[in-house]
Parts: structure tokens; sequence; C-alpha cells
């Protein structure tokens, strides 16, 4: 008990990218590469959601794409679900922005045929103009 003891408080937090436990002072995740900054981590920007761990009530932040939660206090985890909605929506936002790149690409593409079209034309009336200048000074 006294290593378990000791080997934890060399340990002040969970990553919570990885889950993995962090070295005390270390200003990034060993396992995955998280990088804490300052005294507070990245996860207090955008990516993270705040959940309390049902054991301690802790505070833990974790990334979002996590499915596991690990509590830097005591040590517990959960597992983090998603409600069916919040799924839903999920799938509604990829979708939109699938049909929006869809849009995008289809634009692009008619732009370049109407631009393949109108330096067609252009040639053609250059070569026109060309000829009755050539055949009209005769």
């Amino acid at each position: 008990m006294a290593v378990k003891k000791e080997a934890r408080s060399i340990f002040s937090r969970i990553c919570p990218k990885c889950g993995k436990r962090v070295k005390r002072g270390d200003s990034f995740c060993g396992n995955c590469g998280f990088m804490y900054s300052g005294n507070s981590t990245v996860a207090d920007s955008v990516g993270f959601k705040t959940l309390r761990c049902s054991d301690c009530g802790g505070v833990l932040k974790i990334n979002e794409d996590r499915s596991i939660a690990s509590c830097p206090y005591c040590g517990g985890a959960q597992l983090v679900v998603e409600s069916d909605f919040v799924k839903v929506e999920k799938y509604k936002i990829k979708s939109k922005t699938d049909v929006q790149l869809e849009k995008i690409k289809a634009k692009q593409e008619m732009d370049k045929i109407y631009m393949d079209y109108a330096f067609k034309a252009l040639l053609v009336l250059l070569v026109m103009i060309v000829v009755m200048v050539v055949f009209g000074s005769m």
C-alpha cells in the first residue's frame, strides 16, 4: 500500500484526452501529447465537455470524442453516454456539411466547364474577327 500511495503522489492529474495519469509538473501527456497551458488545461476550450464524477462528485473535463471519463480526484472511470438527440444532431450537422461540400464541388465543376466554353467561344469570335479583317482588306 505504501508504494501505491507513493506512486499516486507523483501524478497530479488524468489526461482529459486519453485518460492516462500525467506526472505533476509535466506540460503535456507522455502518452498522447495533449498539451497543458499554464495552470489550466486546454480542456477549458471548445471541444471539451464538463461532467461530474459519479463516485466523488469531482469536476471532469473531457474531450468530446471520448466515451470514458477518468476522475483525476478519485481515479474512478465512468462511461460517457450521449443521448439519442445528441447523436441525431451530430448526424444532421455532418449531413449538412457533406451536402454543402458537394454543392461547392459541383459549383466549382460548373465554373470550370463555363470557363472552358467561354474561352472556346472567345477563341471562335477572335478567329472570326481575324478572318473578317484579313478577307475584308482584300
